[in-house]
């Protein structure tokens, strides 16, 4: 199963939105998110790696650093699943530009 998740960079000081919003395709079998069972956790998985990159989290709440905050997740079927609900073409490819 794949997940877009769309997310933002805040201040944590000023509550500020400073990056984004960016969305990232994230695929569920990668390991950092194998295990991982619907969007809830999908999110707390993706805003755990971008907010606790480091070995400064287990001394303190590093308050200068930003904080991700996700948005949005949303499911995106396989094209088989769609194949198989007769709404994508059985045998189609995804043709890339």
């Amino acid at each position: 199963m794949k997940y877009d998740v769309t997310a933002v960079a805040l201040d944590p000081q000023t509550g500020e939105v400073v990056a984004g919003p960016r969305t990232d395709r994230i695929d569920a079998e990668h390991p950092l998110f194998r295990g991982c069972q619907g969007p809830w956790e999908i999110e707390d998985a993706y805003e755990v790696f971008w907010n606790r990159l480091d070995e400064s989290w287990e001394r303190g709440f590093p308050c200068a650093e930003d904080k991700i905050k996700v948005l949005r997740v949303k499911e995106i079927p396989d094209p088989e699943d769609l194949a198989d609900w007769g709404l994508w073409p059985s045998g189609a490819g995804t043709v890339l530009n």
